[in-house]
């Protein structure tokens, strides 16, 4: 019994020292990557047809959308960050949350949707993203609660937000 929580303990050391490695190569080449040189995305070329899918601002409604965009996986930063982009321009939701966001996203975000008001719960490694269209929706503030205990740099983004619309669901 004892040889086998040896062997565990020495397999979970191995283990954290080669996620430690790969946060360390992992924050490197997303501190290499910048997307705010990317062009500006039109998109009318995306292949939809857009005068039939975006959706027009209706006070009657109130839409959200909540998205891990997997700013963990380094392959196709450029083509994740431009979808992301394209579905906000179609959709016009009223309020986005997105999971594992990367500094490159965050500062194209920042760069290309200038109809929100974005909230970061951090600004290092991977982090939550609240994002307000300005036109329905107005910060009051917002609070961060780190997790002490995470290894993972998790937090609690809590946003505060009031009505620019007549009729907002109950449920905000």
């Amino acid at each position: 019994m004892f040889l086998c929580k040896m062997k565990a303990i020495k397999t979970f050391k191995i283990i954290l020292k080669l996620y430690i490695i790969y946060k360390i190569i992992f924050l490197y080449v997303v501190a290499s990557v910048d997307l705010t040189n990317e062009p500006t995305i039109n998109v009318t070329n995306t292949g939809v047809n857009i005068e039939n899918h975006v959706q027009k601002e209706d006070d009657s409604t109130f839409s959200l959308i909540t998205w891990n965009i997997d700013g963990l996986d380094i392959h196709s930063l450029q083509d994740r960050a431009k979808s992301v982009c394209e579905y906000l321009a179609l959709y016009t939701p009223d309020v986005v949350f997105l999971q594992e966001v990367i500094p490159p996203y965050y500062n194209y975000l920042k760069k290309r949707a200038t109809s929100y008001t974005i909230i970061s719960g951090n600004e290092d490694g991977y982090f939550t993203v609240v994002m307000l269209k300005k036109s329905r929706v107005k910060l009051i503030s917002y609070e961060i609660t780190p997790f002490p205990t995470t290894q993972m740099m998790r937090n609690l983004l809590c946003v505060h937000v009031s009505e620019l619309v007549k009729k907002l669901p109950s449920f905000l």
